[in-house]
This record gives C-alpha cells, structure tokens and sequence, in this order.
C-alpha cells in the first residue's frame, strides 16, 4: 500500500535528542501520540503511484525500500534548479518534485544519475491539467511506435513515428526509487510552501536545518523479470504462501449479433468489429482515468452499434449473411494481451470452450458455440481514436503485405466502399504502402490468416493525439468537465459505424 508523509526534520543530534525525549516520556506519548504525530507530518491522500513492471527479459517501473524512503524536498521548476541539485546540493537524499512541465524522461534520468535522489513528485493536481492541456504541451509514456515489438512489423524498422511525442518512460526506465503523482491542489500547494519556507537556496548559500522532508512508501515484492518472480511466486513452502506478482491483463468481451450458432459450414462467416477497452499511464489508478481519446472514442461507437443491432428482431439478424462478433479487447497497451490470447485460443482449437474442461451439462451442450478458428473470419473492422476527426473525416487503414494477394484486395475495396457510403461523415483511405497503425488486427494478421481488413482512425498517419497512453488523455483533452459532464459534445461516428456493420453483414 503506498503512503505519503510530509514533516520538518531537524540535524542528526536533535532527531537523537528528540528521540531520547520520546523514550523517557512514553507513557505521555502513549495518550498524545497523535495529536503530536500531527503537529510534526502531514498525510498527503490524493496521490497515485508509479509501480513496478516485469517483463521476460528486465524490470522497469518504481519501488521504494521496505520500509519507505525518506529525502529533504527539493523544487524543480527549470534547468537551474536540476543543475543546483547536481552540483551543490548537500543535503542528500533529496525528493525531487517536479512541475508538469519538467517530468520528461532527460531530465529524470538526469536526476536519478546524481544518486542524490530518493524518490520523485510530480504535479497533477487540477489546475495544472487544465494548463497542459489547454496549451498543448504534448506528452506521451508510451513509445513513439507503441508495441512494435510484438506486432506485424516488428522485423523491421518503424517507418512512422506514430506517437511522435512518446518518450517511452512507462516502458524503458527502471526508476529504482518510488514516484507519485499529486492530483490535490492544496496538497501540492502545502509542499510548495514547506519547501519555500525552509528549503530554498538563497543564492549560493545552502539551506540548514530544520528542512522540509518527505517519506515515501511504495514496496513492490517483484524484482528482476516475469519468470523469476512466477518461479519465486510458484515456489511451495509449508509455513506460508507467498505472492510477489500478479498478471497484467483483465478478460475480453465479446457476443455475437444472431441468436443462434455461427453457420461455420459457409466458412469464413464471421465479422469481428473490434475494439481495444483498456489505457496506460506512468501512474497506477490516476485519477481522472486515463483513455478518453485512445480507447473511450473508439469503444463507445462499437458498444452503439452492438447495442442497436441488438435490438433488431430476430428475423432482421437471421437474415444476416455473416454473423458479427462484437469483440472489446483488454490488455492491448502491454503487448496486445488480449487480441494475442484471442489469436492463440482460436489457433490451438479452444475459442470459444475449452475442450479440456469438464464436460457441461446437455442443457447448456444444446447453447454451446461451436470452436472458431482465425480462418472462419470473413471480414476484420477495428475502430480506434476517433475523437479528433478533423470536419468528420476518418482514415481507413490496411496491411501492405496482405493486400498483395489479390483476393484480400478485392474484399478489402469492398468493406472500403461500404465505409464511404454509409453515413454523413467522409471516410479516405490511408497511403497504400503505408503500415496499419499499433491496433489488434496486427496479431489476427500475424497468425497467417489472410482475412480483409481495415482500421478506422481518426488520423492519416501520426496521432492527433499528442496525449496517448498518458496521464492527460482525460474527458477535459476533448473539452469534456468529467465533473459535470455538461456543454460541450463530441462528434463522433455512432450511426456510421452502426450502417457499416449492418451493411458488411448483408
């Protein structure tokens, strides 16, 4: 569990003698430790933490000690008050706290190089979101090409920066130290006044004691890389069982249009309309949540769609030529996990049932689906951003490799021209040559499956969204107040989306 305390602390000898003090006087203590607890620190509660990640290879994220980290404040404001901290700060270990505006990854591993540094604040308070993102200072913890790794492309080079302010911090820098997030103004503003009033260098002279200091605590048990804390996880012992680890990921959603089981004998007879229902930011839980561009303006026209296909009489979706699978993927920010768990079941026999498990009961035989492979797919519709479309325009985007077989070409113009006529908004096609951007279609195409295939995007070629997978891709970045939700509306492509479904099935 994290916590976060602020309090002034005075040279080694007076903490002993203070300490000497609290031994003698105990039984007084006892009866007034909190009353003096709260003379000396302050609990910070609005704050989310950054935690630690593993992967096969390597570990990144934050942690603290055991037992927490403690450091005197330090203000970073501009270039100067790092240069201080690097040079002349002698009053290590410090707790950096940096403004918006100066948490970039240069200058975090400037810091953390000095070892001067304990642990790292960031502002995010209200105030100061409003600021980022009503200026336009673009950021991005993700990468430049976010899961190039485990894509279609990824033996090659990435041809284009798609999240071109990325700087890679949620998946590149092992911190080493704990790192918070503050999302309260009065919390952020009680330790800008602690450190003014104590901690700032007057001139060249350093600041004495009593200083401001802060304690972080934010342990995290996993260490080195995913295998060797599943082994350490895994490992039995007759005195206790221990959890140092738990997966990234969550459980897709998915549900077919018909009321009935798939006519698989017509092969391929399936329509995914897909989207991705997850985001990522550097801090864990912040709030407000993360992915209103890059998931939510995607997700909400698909669940639409489903929800008025849905309504539609039996008859009108028996009538369907190919049943859709409406399919809401988690865990793509990390590698695709869900769409790969998706790909991986339908490639070993096991999507939807399980053959392995127990056998049903013959009431719930009689509903059971039949198993569905990555050949059984007919068409592949994916939507992604599309909050930022400029005057109702989207691009639609396909695979240069596929398309070079002649049968995907064609059934791909055909979805393409369906796409432009249905609805009021204005549908282009991206460069042919050109890659599809990170989206979950990648894995489905991975598998070797030639299925035709387009994803639905606000932007031609790199993001509109100069926040992606960050702690500023909140509903106010599309001039949304998440507090009242209230006069302003975004655009999007709900019953276009619908048509086109509608229209691919028949």
């Amino acid at each position: 569990m994290a916590t976060f305390r602020v309090g002034v602390a005075g040279d080694r000898w007076r903490q002993f003698f203070v300490c000497c003090v609290l031994l003698f006087s105990s039984r007084h203590v006892y009866a007034k430790d909190r009353a003096t607890y709260r003379m000396i620190y302050q609990d910070i509660s609005f704050a989310s933490p950054c935690i630690r990640r593993t992967n096969a290879t390597h570990q990144v994220g934050c942690t603290s000690n055991l037992n927490g980290n403690t450091g005197v404040i330090h203000l970073i404001e501009n270039q100067t008050d790092i240069d201080w901290l690097q040079d002349k700060g002698s009053h290590a270990p410090y707790m950096a706290v940096f403004n918006a505006d100066m948490f970039k990854r240069e200058n975090i591993e400037k810091i953390l190089k000095t070892g001067k540094v304990s642990g790292i604040v960031v502002d995010h308070s209200n105030h100061t979101r409003k600021e980022i993102i009503e200026e336009e200072r673009w950021y991005s913890s993700d990468k430049s090409c976010p899961n190039q790794n485990f894509g279609l492309y990824n033996d090659t080079e990435c041809p284009i920066q798609w999240n071109p302010y990325g700087d890679g911090t949620n998946f590149d820098i092992d911190f080493g130290v704990p790192v918070f997030a503050l999302t309260h103004e009065v919390e952020v503003g009680f330790i800008r006044d602690c450190y003014f009033e104590h901690n700032h260098p007057n001139g060249t002279a350093q600041p004495e004691y009593p200083l401001c200091s802060m304690e972080l605590d934010d342990f995290m048990f996993a260490v080195k890389d995913t295998p060797t804390c599943m082994w350490r996880t895994e490992r039995t012992s007759n005195l206790e069982t221990s959890h140092y680890c738990d997966p990234i990921g969550d459980k897709n959603v998915w549900g077919f249009a018909k009321n009935k089981k798939p006519d698989l004998a017509s092969s391929p007879s399936i329509i995914i309309a897909a989207t991705q229902i997850d985001a990522t930011s550097l801090f864990y839980r912040l709030n407000p949540r993360v992915g209103s561009e890059s998931v939510v303006s995607g997700f909400v026209p698909l669940l639409a769609a489903a929800e008025a296909i849905g309504k539609l009489k039996k008859e009108q979706k028996d009538a369907f030529d190919l049943d859709i699978m409406f399919t809401f993927f988690n865990g793509e920010s990390y590698d695709y996990i869900g769409s790969s768990r998706i790909v991986y079941d339908m490639m070993r026999g096991y999507f939807p049932n399980n053959p392995e498990d127990e056998e049903e009961d013959k009431d719930k035989e009689k509903t059971k689906l039949p198993q569905i492979n990555v050949t059984d797919i007919a068409y592949f519709l994916e939507l992604k951003q599309l909050g930022l479309g400029d005057e109702s325009t989207y691009y639609a985007h396909v695979d240069p490799i596929s398309q070079e077989d002649e049968e995907v070409y064609n059934r791909t113009e055909d979805i393409i021209k369906i796409l432009q006529g249905a609805g009021d908004v204005t549908v282009e096609k991206a460069p042919r040559d050109q890659p599809l951007p990170p989206a979950s279609f990648q894995r489905f195409l991975k598998s070797g499956a030639k299925i035709p295939g387009v994803v639905l995007t606000d932007h031609k070629k790199e993001f509109k969204n100069g926040f992606y997978n960050s702690r500023y891709d909140i509903p106010l970045f599309l001039g949304i107040d998440s507090e009242t939700w209230e006069n302003d509306t975004v655009i999007l492509p709900i019953s276009e989306v619908r048509d086109y479904i509608n229209s691919i099935s028949s």
